[in-house]
């Protein structure tokens, strides 16, 4: 990665652990940590994935839970994240195409709302995520939700 794109996401992770802050215990950072390592996994066997735009749709994928919460529902946190991560990220110097790509990955990450990923790097996200809701965190996870 470049510095830029170093830079990028440690602003996005602060950006995002700041938004999570507040967030029940079943969406909070550890989650976004054993996404992030499913997403490496996955990544690694996908030689055309663009690994900094895997890394930061995974930071930045639920950093609208606490918004969906508050409204009791009514708010889609993928909708709302996606228009917040865009906006974060072009502010901090990122590309539109690119920041493109990452608000299209975390819109389309959420199974009830029927959007399919389009990039290699959505799939990625879409998929580790799944796989952190299965096993005994997962189910433990399904408890507290």
């Amino acid at each position: 990665m470049t510095p830029l794109e170093r830079h990028i996401l440690e602003n996005a992770t602060a950006f995002a652990r700041e938004r999570m802050a507040r967030l029940h215990s079943s969406h909070g950072w550890d989650h976004v940590e054993r996404v992030a390592h499913m997403a490496e996994l996955i990544a690694a066997t996908e030689p055309s994935a663009d690994l900094f735009i895997v890394c930061a749709s995974v930071i930045l994928h639920d950093i609208a839970r606490i918004d969906e919460a508050e409204s009791g529902g009514t708010v889609c946190h993928a909708e709302l994240g996606s228009v917040l991560a865009h906006e974060h990220l072009t502010a901090g110097g990122l590309d539109p195409e690119r920041a493109g790509l990452i608000r299209d990955s975390i819109l389309t990450h959420r199974y009830r709302n029927d959007r399919v990923p389009s990039c290699i790097e959505a799939q990625i996200l879409y998929d580790a995520d799944k796989l952190d809701s299965i096993g005994a965190v997962g189910i433990g996870r399904a408890f507290l939700f």
